[in-house]
């Protein structure tokens, strides 16, 4: 992991400054990494609608395990009750 332990200053007005701050918040980022990407030339890409795809995949998720226990159980119970353990 990279280390940050340089500081930069730079001057600018009041709105300029509003609005740098402003335009890391809408993209979701730090205002350290927004000025960089933006002066190092790599693209700011903001993907809106990304925590109803989390959602669902972390309720698919949620399913997968409740079938893969269920199906654990199904498996194991059988022998437990027939007394063979293997």
């Amino acid at each position: 992991m990279r280390k940050r332990n340089v500081t930069i200053t730079i001057r600018c007005t009041e709105d300029e400054r509003q609005r740098i701050y402003s335009k890391a918040r809408q993209h979701g980022l730090t205002l350290s990494d927004f000025v960089l990407r933006s002066a190092l030339g790599k693209k700011i890409v903001t993907a809106d609608g990304l925590a109803d795809v989390l959602k669902e995949q972390k309720s698919i998720g949620r399913n997968l395990n409740a079938a893969d226990t269920r199906s654990m159980v199904e498996i194991t119970a059988p022998r437990i009750i027939s007394g063979n353990p293997c």
